[in-house]
């Protein structure tokens, strides 16, 4: 059964380096023995490529996302993401935590909420546990994926068309309405961060429905399923299974094996304790199972890049042991 291990954010070069950032013996040693691929422009884009849906790559998220809704062909989308800014003396950043994931309950009572006070000028549509938002302008966003920028300092770049100064007043109006949101400030009285701003992006317009069907069956998991991820299972006709705590190849159903099996893990970014605790529940077992033929090989896609992995002796005897970091940041 082929695997495709997928981990979205690699650590960032600037901050993996020095003593604080672990080993992780298993995953360097499969990264040695893999054959990486060419830079992808975002793990998106590579992971279509990955399924055999190349076609799709330069789809906007949103316009993947679409395909999970029964929207008209040309309607303006955009994906959108609660988030947790902090205003500090000097400059705005987006809270290490502060890429939000509402429990059902939360997503219920926002999704109400912004429908009475924003519709039918602006429409949210549920998509897995995440939104896409329809608007005459929401094509226009075109800001990156939140993950990429948690704890960082934000930018505003000028509105310069009619369509982001539009985006940029409502997204003022959005900003005011959750801070006297009732379903807001009873996440603060519980003592979670408050979503004090929607992240705009990936915006573009539906497209046509085409078939397109991936390479061989999918069988996708996930423990938690955006928007973009709802519509690459609705793409290839299946839907997103729960993932597992760990790598264990006994729990493959029977009825599964011979068909592309994609495991999206959390992303961990220079979350290094995370990094330990892949280690541990899946970097080790899948090279136990490689080491000992139980499995033939396995994809790792990393970010930007993937990687074939087989273990060959003359891959390791030819090639020199990297910390995973370098290799992945290569």
């Amino acid at each position: 059964m082929p695997l495709l291990l997928v981990i979205p954010d690699p650590p960032e070069m600037a901050c993996a380096a020095g003593s604080e950032v672990p080993d992780l013996p298993a995953l360097s040693e499969l990264m040695r023995h893999g054959q990486a691929s060419l830079p992808d422009r975002d793990w998106r884009s590579g992971l279509l490529r990955d399924l055999g849906l190349g076609e799709l790559a330069s789809l906007a998220p949103a316009e993947i996302a679409a395909h999970a809704l029964p929207l008209e062909p040309g309607s303006s989308v955009c994906l959108a993401t609660p988030v947790h800014v902090v205003a500090g003396m000097s400059r705005v950043h987006l809270h290490a935590e502060g890429v939000l994931q509402l429990s059902a309950e939360q997503r219920s009572r926002f999704h109400a909420a912004f429908a009475a006070q924003f519709g039918p000028e602006v429409l949210l549509h549920p998509v897995g546990e995440g939104w896409v938002l329809e608007a005459p302008w929401a094509h226009a966003a075109d800001d990156g994926d939140p993950c990429a920028w948690r704890g960082a300092p934000l930018s505003r770049s000028p509105a310069g068309t009619p369509e982001l100064q539009s985006m940029r007043r409502t997204g003022a109006e959005i900003e005011m309405w959750l801070a006297a949101s009732a379903w807001n400030q009873s996440r603060e009285r519980s003592g979670e961060l408050a979503a004090n701003l929607l992240w705009l992006w990936g915006g573009g317009r539906v497209p046509v429905r085409t078939a397109a069907p991936a390479a061989s069956p999918l069988h996708l998991h996930a423990g938690h399923v955006d928007p973009w991820l709802g519509g690459l299972a609705a793409l290839a006709g299946t839907g997103v299974q729960s993932a597992a705590d760990a790598w264990n190849e006994s729990a493959i159903d029977a009825d599964a094996r011979g068909q592309m099996r994609v495991i999206l893990l959390p992303a961990a970014g220079n979350d290094m304790r995370h990094w330990q605790d892949m280690e541990r529940r899946w970097f080790e077992p899948l090279l136990r199972d490689l080491r000992a033929r139980r499995r033939e090989s396995l994809m790792l896609r990393l970010g930007r890049r993937s990687w074939q992995i087989r273990l060959r002796m003359w891959r390791r005897l030819l090639r020199r042991s990297r910390p995973w970091w370098q290799v992945a940041g290569a």
